[in-house]
């Protein structure tokens, strides 16, 4: 009897870890989702800065690289390239004077979004970048992870997890 308790207590641990994950998750894919139906943008821009934003979590910094590109009609915009070493090959290759297209999605009604211009290159997500042909004519796109495929995977570790949970308690029920 008292083995029967004590699987009921791990499936209901199983499920409560399942349920909040999955919150999390849709909280997740909720901020994200705006972008990720964005329409790709394609303009013409130039380089005029770029920047790292480090943040301190538990020890370990993480460094966020953004680029400021000027479009043609003079507004600026910073546009987040990556982060850690996924950002760092895609930034280092952009130079400040780079002159070429700019592809990127930007979230609808930024402005009301994001307030403060300081943190708006949240609401965008850098594609690519075609350098012109006296830049180096090279084309810099974004390296390592998207949202979407750590979406993916995120589940596919769950749905793993889901699989070797049940064949445990099936194999250990058996054997009781």
């Amino acid at each position: 009897m008292h083995g029967k308790s004590q699987q009921i207590q791990i499936i209901a641990i199983f499920i409560v870890t399942i349920v909040l994950v999955l919150i999390m998750l849709f909280f997740w894919f909720r901020n994200i989702s705006p972008i990720l139906n964005s329409t790709e943008l394609h303009e013409r821009a130039e380089v005029i800065g770029k920047k790292i934003v480090e943040k301190n979590f538990d020890d370990t910094i993480t460094s966020t690289y953004i680029v400021t590109f000027k479009f043609s009609d003079g507004s600026l915009k910073e546009l987040w390239v990556g982060v850690d070493r996924a950002g760092e090959e895609s930034y280092y290759a952009i130079n400040e004077g780079d002159i070429g297209t700019l592809t990127y999605k930007e979230i609808k009604a930024i402005e009301q979004k994001y307030k403060n211009e300081d943190i708006r290159w949240e609401g965008r997500r850098f594609i690519s970048f075609m350098k012109d042909s006296e830049y180096g004519g090279t084309k810099i796109e974004k390296r390592g992870l998207t949202e979407l495929t750590v979406l993916i995977i995120g589940i596919g570790f769950f749905i793993s997890l889901a699989i070797i949970f049940i064949v445990t308690i099936i194999v250990n029920d058996k054997k009781n």
